[in-house]
């Protein structure tokens, strides 16, 4: 396991109680939206919804729409990584964490019929017919943060059968993640690779990390990872100004377990362009897009520091500071709406737009202003401490 040499950023004790003060209301927002059945959705209990975050809410209609696969995974990373940093004071955090979890556990597959069915999750609901293999990655790094925390074996089997679904279907032949995967019609959906699809990658740094199991490497992150390589050049304009969802960080993991200077250098790529694009108010191009650029920037930092590098992490830590600075100000502040109240708006690039609360940034900003405000600690996103 790498050290952590890192601390949080800078900042002085009113800044860092003013982050924490973001995280607990951001964490707020999904404990206050949860279904169950002290506060069930539309009154009606005895719901399969149980333990299901939102995705999102339009508060000038009162529209909102139940969280699938890959949105509980983030809000069950972001709750554990709270509840841990307020230790005692985090218990209804991690009580939510684990009804989340629950309902994660719902979408998998268990019907062992059929090895193209096993071990799949759903994209949103139990009866949903499909996934986005690259959503149900993030499910699955969900599992394992909760077997992290827990030490229980239920989780961690559930992400290796997942794993072992997506290396044998999604996968497949191909030795790259397909778009989506039809349940109905065992069929899937292959068009190029496109460089966001390697975040999934990080799912099987993790597994690797928490199982000592090379197979990981060897037949998920490493093939996906060569095939990163090879499109990187040509899909780097197009990138410039879209989120990559995480696929730097799994190729910062790859480079951690090997050194590939072709891989890092595609990553150093990556932070220059992200930095370039960033605003000066701090947000980027892209959706919630200066969250996940800015725990590519933490992972950056770290990573050249814990290799001794001599890249310039001034630009980096400018950056971050800025993200940091720009969250607060999409967070809805007003307690009259309980399903805005400590949410952020989300769904527009650059966050210009107020009209949706969103867990999409929410929960990518509380991860990130956990990382910020107390520094390594925060493992989820991140290639070390695993």
């Amino acid at each position: 396991m790498e050290k952590n040499i890192t601390a949080g950023m800078k900042m002085t004790p009113k800044q860092r109680e003013q982050a924490l003060e973001f995280c607990r209301l951001a964490a707020d927002w999904y404990l206050n939206n949860q279904n169950n059945e002290r506060r069930p959705w539309g009154g009606i209990g005895n719901s399969a919804d149980q333990g299901r975050f939102l995705y999102q809410y339009t508060p000038v209609t009162g529209e909102c729409r139940g969280n699938g696969v890959w949105g509980q995974g983030v809000g069950i990373m972001g709750l554990l990584a709270l509840a841990k940093r307020l230790d005692w004071a985090g218990e209804p955090h991690r009580t939510s964490a684990f009804a989340a979890a629950k309902y994660l556990m719902s979408l998998q597959i268990l019907d062992a019929r059929d090895e193209r069915l096993f071990g799949a999750l759903r994209e949103g609901t139990p009866q949903t017919p499909w996934i986005f293999p690259r959503d149900g990655a993030t499910g699955a790094m969900a599992f394992c943060q909760l077997y992290r925390e827990t030490k229980e074996e239920e989780y961690l089997y559930r992400a290796r059968i997942f794993a072992d679904w997506f290396i044998r279907v999604a996968m497949g032949k191909k030795a790259w993640p397909c778009w989506t995967y039809h349940f109905d019609k065992l069929e899937a959906d292959r068009r190029d690779p496109a460089l966001w699809q390697a975040g999934a990658g990080l799912m099987f740094y993790y597994l690797h990390r928490l199982t000592g199991e090379k197979r990981y490497l060897r037949e998920g992150l490493q093939p996906i990872m060569e095939t990163y390589k090879k499109i990187y050049d040509k899909s780097e304009e197009e990138y410039a100004t879209r989120t990559d969802d995480f696929a730097a960080i799994a190729a910062l993991g790859a480079c951690l377990l090997k050194d590939d200077r072709k891989l890092l250098e595609c990553v150093r790529r990556r932070v220059k362009s992200t930095l370039a694009s960033q605003d000066a108010d701090g947000s980027c191009p892209g959706l919630a897009a200066e969250y996940i650029a800015g725990l590519t920037w933490h992972n950056f930092c770290q990573f050249v520091r814990s290799r001794k590098l001599k890249d310039r992490l001034a630009p980096c830590e400018q950056g971050i500071a800025r993200a940091a600075a720009f969250a607060p100000t999409i967070q809805e502040r007003d307690p009259r709406d309980i399903r805005a109240y400590g949410g952020l708006y989300g769904q527009s690039t650059f966050g210009v737009s107020r009209g949706i609360i969103h867990h999409r940034t929410t929960g990518y900003a509380l991860i990130f202003m956990l990382r910020t405000e107390s520094g390594t600690g925060v493992t989820a996103y991140n290639i070390f401490g695993w």
